[in-house]
C-alpha cells in the first residue's frame, strides 16, 4: 500500500537531502545536504526498496541523483520508508510527489511537485506541530496528534499553499486530538 508523505513523515527515523555518490548491490551510497528529521552523519548507506507493479522507482538509482528521503533504521541499516513515497527526487529544485495531487477535489492531477525549499520547510513544521498516534484496530485509523499550541499552528498553515495543503489534506483524512 502507497502511504501518504503526512504518514511517511511521521513515522520515519530520518529525514535527508542530498544526493547518491555510488550504487552497488541493492545499496547506494548517499552524501547529506541537509538533516530534517533525527540524527546523521555526513554519508549513509541506503537499502534500495524492492520495487513491484504498482511501486516502482522514478529512475534506476544512479551517481548524482538528487533526492529527499525518509529513512527508518532496522536492523543497523537505513531503509526507505514505504518504497517511492519515502525515496522522492529532487529535479529542477522541486520534489515531486507522484501519488499526492495538489488539489483534493481532481484527484487525477497528480503528481504534485513542490519547490524545495517550501517541502523543506513544510515537513519540518509539520513534523514540529503533528505527530502520528498507534494504529486504533477498533476504530481502523490513524489519529494526528497536534503538538503545537493553536498560534504555532496557524503559523505554520499559513507559511506556504504545501504547508496549508499538508494540513487541510491531515484535516480531511484524519481525526486531530489536540494535547
Amino acid at each position: 500500500m502507497i502511504r501518504p508523505v503526512e504518514y511517511v513523515a511521521s513515522i520515519a527515523d530520518l529525514i535527508v537531502t542530498g544526493k547518491i555518490i555510488s550504487v552497488e548491490n541493492g545499496t547506494y551510497q548517499f552524501k547529506i545536504a541537509e538533516t530534517i528529521k533525527g540524527k546523521s552523519v555526513g554519508l549513509i548507506t541506503v537499502q534500495q526498496f524492492s520495487e513491484w507493479e504498482c511501486d516502482v522507482r522514478y529512475a534506476k538509482a544512479a551517481k548524482g541523483q538528487q533526492l529527499f528521503l525518509f529513512l527508518k533504521k532496522i536492523n543497523g541499516k537505513y531503509e526507505i520508508v514505504n518504497g517511492s513515497t519515502g525515496e522522492l527526487p529532487v529535479i529542477d529544485g522541486k520534489v515531486t510527489l507522484m501519488y499526492e495531487s495538489p488539489d483534493h477535489i481532481f484527484k487525477h492531477s497528480y503528481p504534485y511537485q513542490v519547490n524545495i525549499e517550501e517541502f523543506k520547510a513544510g515537513i519540518k513544521g509539520f513534523i514540529r506541530v503533528f505527530s502520528m498516534s498507534e494504529y486504533d484496530k477498533e476504530a481502523n485509523r490513524f489519529y494526528f496528534l497536534q503538538r503545537a499550541r493553536e498560534n504555532e499552528l496557524q503559523k505554520f498553515i499559513a507559511s506556504s499553499s504545501f504547508s496549508k495543503w499538508m494540513y487541510e489534506k491531515v484535516q480531511r483524512n484524519y481525526t486531530i486530538i489536540k494535547s
